[in-house]
């Protein structure tokens, strides 16, 4: 096959690529509008935040007082894997709340109460409260320090394990089947153009969408969700072995400063948070603007078309006027032509009975004539008569 061949097939196939995500992305655009409208209409929840961290914290204290041995690893995982679904998202909030740099130290001081105590560690004042930091080791296990990468290490998984428990994940399953979208045969499908996605097995043979019963025109693999659920469980699996490695090794890491671990992971936390807002408006800021030069091209050539067609509108108007006198003219003389012929017809009429009249008299005058003339011979026969008998 010829160089030139192959590039313009390959030029033409990544132009449909682009036409298909650009379709996509309109579809999660007018998604992403609503999702901000219900967002707009969401209270203010701070002081519900609060109050549920403190209700946790009171609510662990009492659970801790039957916290198994210090060796039996698998029950301090569990624990504390349920301890940090509360402590991430104590209210089951899909979303984090934002945290001002003022509520670091107090978050970050009930943070390292609550992982102390899942761990049986004593406890220790620390460089947030004020008071000088107390190193804090194990008699089972060698003195070891929690370090920072370790920590983000643990922080990531905290973050997964509640991540897992979040209603956002409904969003992978269908939501005909309750199949996770993620096998060759369940891959996430869209219908165009409503935009609604379901597996692909649940949207074989389907004249219309199941969610809204719009006409089905042709269906498209939603490739923005499909590498989503691909990237999560990818990372998830590999959280999950992280986790249950650190829970089996049976080390303890102390909290050698309590202040710079956390305040790390929270302030990596919150770069990662603000980057992917900004990754996501930038998105977004191209959408917009792609599809304001779409619309604005769209209003000049529906403005010309309209310029083309009152311009056509006026000159058939021009037509119909004419027509409309020529119209009226021939009307006009037509309705003299008919009041000249029945005139005509009348006199007609007159002048036959005229004639008819006439033709009475010259018919009798006719007669007349006749009748004269032959008294005239008898006349002229008679005074002969007489003359030769006067004669004789």
């Amino acid at each position: 096959m010829p160089a030139g061949i192959s590039h313009a097939s390959l030029k033409s196939k990544k132009k449909e690529d682009v036409s298909q995500k650009i379709q996509e992305i309109k579809q999660r655009q007018q998604n992403w509008f609503r999702q901000r409208e219900k967002t707009k209409l969401q209270p203010n929840i701070d002081e519900h935040k609060y109050r549920g961290w403190n209700e946790a914290e009171n609510q662990t204290s009492t659970h801790n007082e039957n916290t198994p041995d210090f060796n039996d690893m698998s029950s301090i995982r569990s624990g504390t894997e349920s301890e940090l679904e509360r402590l991430v998202s104590p209210d089951q909030s899909p979303q984090p709340y934002p945290v001002s740099e003022e509520e670091f130290p107090y978050l970050a001081e009930k943070i390292a109460s609550k992982v102390k105590k899942d761990l049986g560690i004593p406890h220790s004042y620390g460089v947030l409260s004020g008071k000088p930091p107390v190193s804090v080791s194990t008699k089972n296990y060698g003195d070891t320090v929690w370090n920072t990468s370790r920590h983000r290490t643990f922080v990531k998984e905290e973050r997964a394990l509640n991540h897992t428990k979040t209603p956002a994940l409904s969003s992978h399953n269908c939501s005909i089947c309750r199949t996770l979208m993620l096998s060759s045969k369940n891959l996430p499908t869209m219908v165009i153009p409503c935009g609604h996605t379901f597996c692909k097995s649940c949207l074989e043979d389907k004249q219309s969408c199941p969610s809204c019963d719009c006409p089905v025109l042709s269906l498209t693999v939603n490739i923005m969700l499909q590498q989503v659920i691909q990237e999560y469980h990818a990372s998830h699996g590999l959280s999950r072995q992280n986790t249950e490695s650190l829970g089996s090794a049976g080390s303890c890491y102390a909290v050698k400063h309590s202040q710079s671990p956390y305040m790390d992971g929270m302030f990596e936390s919150d770069k990662t948070s603000y980057d992917k807002k900004l990754e996501n408006m930038e998105i977004r800021h191209s959408i917009l603007l792609t599809e304001y030069k779409t619309l604005v091209k769209k209003q000049q050539q529906v403005t010309q078309c309209l310029h083309q067609e009152q311009t056509q509108s006026q000159n058939i108007r021009k037509q119909e006027d004419e027509v409309q006198k020529a119209m009226s003219d021939l009307q006009e003389r037509l309705k003299t032509l008919k009041e000249h012929r029945m005139l005509s017809n009348n006199h007609i009429i007159k002048l036959q009975d005229e004639r008819s009249h006439l033709e009475g008299k010259i018919s009798l005058l006719a007669a007349t004539v006749t009748s004269l003339i032959n008294e005239i011979d008898k006349v002229k026969m008679l005074s002969e008569s007489g003359l030769q008998t006067n004669i004789g």
